[in-house]
């Protein structure tokens, strides 16, 4: 067990409503103290227009030869849309995932929704991060073929962006939308932080402006002192610049 002088380490969890049940109990069967508190909720798109191009994405992909799933969220809500549109899962698609739990979760989610086993449409080796993917094999040669990135709305466009630098022919489909979680702000000015022993994990770099957006109104805590964990080098240089 991670353990200050005097108590054991808290770890503020801050995954999406829908994760963070599954992060606490990881977080507690390590021996430590936990805090719900999601920093982001996950909703579906919601507009007719946002519908339809979901739709028009799922409905054309056999035209596609790669679909990249930028988190685990991303996977469950295509995969709901997919299995609805497609009695069988494209044979030829080529399926990347960005980060282990999302690699995990779309093999998952295929045997599920299709049947099939991780190796009919997944590469060997999974990225970590979208810069990792870039810098691939997997994507080396990429001129003339036809990706779509499973994800949120908005969000960066590294991957996209050095795509086409590539020669590939790159679309967006748009998912779900990410918003604060309405009761975090109660529930972090109603906890007593403790920057000697409080640990806050991050996952994105959302969650992470969310997250600055909640302190930076409470000027009694020297927050530049919150010890914050980050999942790359991107996010690490956000919370230093923040």
């Amino acid at each position: 067990m991670l353990e200050s002088s005097r108590k054991p380490y808290r770890v503020i969890a801050t995954r999406p409503r829908e994760q963070n049940a599954r992060w606490i109990q990881r977080i507690q069967s390590a021996g430590l103290q936990a805090v719900d508190l999601p920093l982001m909720e996950i909703v579906p798109v919601q507009s007719d227009s946002d519908k339809q191009a979901v739709r028009n994405s799922v409905l054309c992909l056999d035209e596609y030869d790669i679909a990249i799933f930028v988190s685990q969220n991303a996977v469950v809500h295509a995969l709901g849309w997919i299995e609805d549109y497609w009695p069988q899962f494209p044979s030829r698609l080529q399926c990347l995932a960005i980060g282990k739990k999302t690699f995990e979760c779309l093999a998952s989610q295929l045997d599920k929704c299709f049947g099939l086993t991780v190796h009919q449409h997944f590469p060997s080796s999974v990225a970590l991060t979208s810069e990792e993917l870039l810098e691939s094999k997997l994507l080396a040669d990429v001129e003339g073929k036809k990706i779509i990135i499973f994800r949120g709305v908005g969000g960066r466009d590294a991957i996209r962006d050095e795509l086409k630098k590539k020669g590939a022919g790159v679309d967006y489909c748009e998912l779900y939308q990410r918003e604060v979680s309405q009761s975090s702000a109660q529930v972090l000015a109603e906890l007593s932080i403790q920057l000697e022993r409080d640990i806050v994990p991050v996952f994105s770099g959302q969650s992470l402006q969310n997250l600055f957006d909640l302190v930076s109104n409470n000027q009694e805590i020297d927050w530049s002192m919150l010890q914050i964990i980050v999942p790359s080098q991107r996010v690490k240089k956000m919370a230093s610049d923040l």
